[in-house]
């Protein structure tokens, strides 16, 4: 027969009534939690989607969107690149990429040189140790170059994109991290989210709502007002 000391039997049951009043909370209304003295727990668990039922939201990254916007700062890039090397050419867009048309041809070898850094080594997760670029640049003909983004650039994007929205999603709709949502990426494109005890959807739109900041140099002999109402070709 065992037999404890007092101090271990006041020890054990003090530590089964902290456990008792600990749990207690989820079996009371919170109207009834609201009256306990502040120095009692308060805090009831927090059930998952399986015990508590909830939303469940599959949301498409806008895939195409997003080459958009990195073409449109590819755009950019080029522009800046060879207006520092004083080339003259016109830009287009392609199916495949942007193209740039020179219009001296006797230009080719500055502008291919100028715009080999935009280009820059992302790893490939199928090559262990290996590296591609996530921009083809190229020449076609003798005054045209063309830059293609690569699908392992693209994925790349994605991937931060994507890496980027779980956290801002997490951060608005969990920002305590206690209401044991799931948010998580899906798939290649995708993003999960899993809300107990929401049972209307439209609560976790403003999780998703999307937030873009976007900056524009002036021209250097213009101000603000004038260039609202007039902006120079080119710029």
């Amino acid at each position: 027969m065992m037999h404890f000391t007092r101090g271990k039997v006041i020890a054990i049951l003090s530590i089964c009534l902290f456990g008792l009043l600990a749990c207690l909370p989820n079996f009371l209304s919170q109207p009834t939690l609201n009256s306990f003295p502040s120095f009692l727990p308060q805090s009831k668990i927090a059930l998952g989607l399986d015990l508590r039922g909830g939303a469940h939201v599959l949301a498409a990254m806008d895939v195409e969107e997003l080459r958009r916007d990195w073409f449109e700062k590819l755009r950019e890039q080029v522009r800046a690149a060879l207006r520092k090397e004083a080339v003259q050419f016109s830009l287009s867009n392609s199916p495949v990429g942007i193209v740039v048309k020179l219009t001296k041809p006797e230009d080719m070898d500055k502008a291919t040189k100028a715009l080999r850094p935009i280009a820059q080594p992302i790893a490939d997760a199928a090559l262990t140790g290996s590296s591609v670029l996530d921009v083809d640049v190229r020449r076609e003909g003798t005054d045209t170059i063309v830059l293609a983004p690569t699908n392992a650039g693209i994925q790349s994007r994605i991937t931060q994109a994507l890496g980027s929205a779980v956290e801002i999603v997490r951060n608005r709709c969990d920002p305590g991290g206690n209401k044991e949502m799931v948010v998580q990426r899906q798939g290649t494109d995708r993003l999960l989210l899993q809300a107990p005890g929401i049972e209307n959807v439209k609560e976790l739109e403003p999780c998703f709502d999307v937030a873009k900041l976007t900056f524009h140099l002036l021209h250097p002999t213009m101000g603000v007002e004038e260039a609202r109402g007039r902006i120079p070709a080119g710029y």
